[in-house]
């Protein structure tokens, strides 16, 4: 009986040669293919790349996407909302975080100093924001910092938001004595993201678990910011940011 098996298995072997050899052969015409479309993919960016004549544009098609880390939970997030921004230099908080940024945007800056975070800032920009009257965001990490790491990051971001941040950026970074600017963009990645203020890495996702303040309050600052919505209106402190305001007038 076993001399049966053996010889049925040799002849369909030799009966059927293509059913051998095609797992051996389609994931390598697979991964050709791929390697082919991410080739021609990335030929095609960079001549649209070298072909735009705005600025602007070539930092936003131009810029890396930015590598995300993953939160530990070993420490809560001071939640920053739509319109909403917090600057800190870490001393009262640690962690930053916004969430919902799909077709808004989340706005991290990262001021460093002589290779040392001094300040970082966190805003969630919606299409109606004024960013070009957003002076308290900007500028108290430009004028701090000799190099600004500046992320954009949504799930599906607007490119006209984008660029609207990009020029207010120029603008206040001009005003500051032009600090050096690195840009990671990334509109179609994480719809929420969170900052480590001490060593600069930014996470994706975010969970309202994390937040150093309670859901039910969450729920009713949105209900009390909501009218904003209705209009374009500056940045606007968050709830921790009224906090150091308190503390420290100074601190924009």
């Amino acid at each position: 009986m076993r001399n049966i098996l053996i010889f049925l298995f040799l002849f369909s072997m030799l009966s059927y040669p293509s059913f051998a050899y095609l797992p051996l052969e389609a994931p390598r015409g697979l991964s050709t293919y791929s390697l082919e479309k991410n080739l021609e993919q990335s030929a095609a960016r960079a001549a649209q790349i070298a072909k735009e004549q705005d600025p602007l544009r070539r930092i936003l098609l131009g810029s890396p996407s930015p590598q995300l880390g993953v939160f530990k939970r070993d420490g809560k997030v001071s939640p920053v909302l739509i319109r909403e921004f917090l600057v800190t230099d870490g001393t009262e908080r640690k962690y930053m975080g916004t969430f919902g940024v799909a077709t808004c945007i989340a706005v991290v800056l990262v001021g460093k100093k002589e290779g040392r975070i001094i300040k970082a800032g966190l805003a969630h920009v919606s299409d109606g924001t004024d960013l070009k009257a957003s002076w308290r965001f900007f500028k108290p990490v430009l004028e701090a910092a000799e190099e600004v790491q500046v992320y954009l990051l949504a799930s599906y971001g607007d490119e006209a938001t984008a660029l609207r941040v990009l020029e207010a950026l120029s603008l206040f970074a001009r005003a500051a004595g032009n600090p050096k600017l690195s840009y990671f963009v990334n509109l179609h990645g994480p719809n929420g993201v969170i900052v480590n203020v001490e060593n600069g890495e930014v996470y994706s996702g975010f969970d309202l678990a994390y937040c150093e303040v309670p859901v039910e309050t969450l729920q009713k600052d949105l209900r009390e910011s909501s009218w904003i919505l209705r209009h374009n209106t500056p940045l606007i402190p968050s709830r921790a940011m009224a906090e150091i305001y308190r503390q420290r007038p100074d601190a924009g």
